[in-house]
């Protein structure tokens, strides 16, 4: 039996409460407000997530000439609208967008992740990467970036994602990314359509295909190419779908409610089985910066399937300590709770 952390969106956000706020990780309405100031919005690679937004809005103002509490929107909000859309009028714009969104959400992470310098920061990542050394530990991160790889390589240990073909030595750690990682990497399939031009625009106007919602694959299919979060410096979004022998779609699973596809690689079930396989052997549930949304189905059973009912459950979430808690106490019976308020809490009083 062994301690299982389950890290959510808060985690990273509040991985170094010292780090200014624009060079962080963002919230889940800042997506377009980091974008825009990254200068990743707008731009022509993204024209129907740009209007997208526009029309989400309620304006034909330019992206660029928007106020910054207008672009604070709400991410799962805004694509579970369009993905409603596309599933059930078959959008065209709207699976267009969703597309581009793909690619977005991957400069933008990628971009935030280049401001992470685990070896001068001496974040809280790093500190449970400290502890890992001492007191073996297993994650389940609903996150998308780098972060964590990061601070865990900066200490002289590895990651082991749960894919069959990853070995699982001692220095590994063991991460399951049930959302995908920027790191991770899906082969277009044949069915993407591509123009006649070969613009990127034309090469990933489909990586958002129609969804089996919440399916897993069974097939076949080529396996996830991973890479070294260190090489993401060297790979921004448009060389993913530069040249015909060799297109990628980042290995995302974006936030858009129950509409999340699962289905395009069996990679992505072998994530899933190994963060149920996590929770079946745990003592000890972690949880920190995630709220256990209900929404997130799947995260949802896995818990209610797996944990034990007389569980230790440690909490630092923040402001959603109550709700978690009732949460849980419904999937699971009767945990025993530790409350912390925030990471840093949890690291001043667990990990020193």
């Amino acid at each position: 039996m062994t301690k299982c952390y389950l890290l959510g969106a808060g985690a990273s956000l509040g991985n170094n409460p010292s780090k200014p706020d624009n060079l962080s990780p963002p919230s889940s309405y800042e997506f377009f407000t980091k974008g825009r100031k990254y200068q990743i919005l707008p731009s022509d690679d993204f024209p129907d997530l740009c209007n997208a937004i526009q029309k989400h809005i309620g304006t034909n103002q330019p992206i660029e000439s928007l106020s910054e509490s207008a672009l604070e929107i709400e991410i799962e909000n805004f694509l579970g609208d369009l993905a409603e859309r596309h599933e059930s009028k078959r959008d065209k714009k709207a699976q267009a967008a969703l597309s581009q969104s793909y690619y977005f959400i991957y400069e933008l992470l990628r971009t935030c992740s280049s401001f992470h310098y685990p070896e001068l920061e001496r974040d809280f990542y790093q500190e449970l990467a400290k502890e890992f050394k001492r007191n073996r530990y297993s994650i389940i991160s609903l996150n998308y970036d780098n972060l964590l790889e990061n601070s865990m390589l900066a200490e002289g240990l590895g990651c082991n994602y749960g894919f069959k073909r990853m070995t699982n030595d001692g220095r590994n750690v063991p991460i399951a990314k049930v959302h995908g990682s920027i790191n991770w990497f899906n082969y277009l399939t044949k069915n993407i359509a591509f123009g006649k031009s070969g613009d990127f625009i034309d090469v990933i106007r489909s990586v958002h295909g129609t969804i089996v919602t919440n399916n897993f694959s069974d097939g076949e299919r080529q396996s996830l190419r991973v890479k070294p979060p260190s090489e993401l410096q060297e790979i921004p979004y448009r060389e993913l779908a530069k040249a015909r022998d060799e297109l990628y779609e980042p290995a995302l699973v974006p936030p858009i409610s129950s509409y999340k596809i699962y289905n395009k690689n069996s990679d992505y079930k072998n994530a899933w089985n190994f963060a149920s396989s996590m929770l079946e052997h745990a003592s000890e549930l972690v949880v920190i910066g995630s709220s256990v949304r209900s929404q997130d189905d799947k995260l949802c059973s896995i818990i209610e399937d797996g944990v034990s009912s007389n569980i230790d459950v440690t909490l630092a979430v923040g402001e959603s300590t109550l709700d978690v808690k009732e949460r849980l106490t419904d999937l699971i019976g009767n945990p025993q709770f530790t409350e912390y308020r925030y990471f840093s809490d949890y690291v001043k009083n667990e990990l020193h």
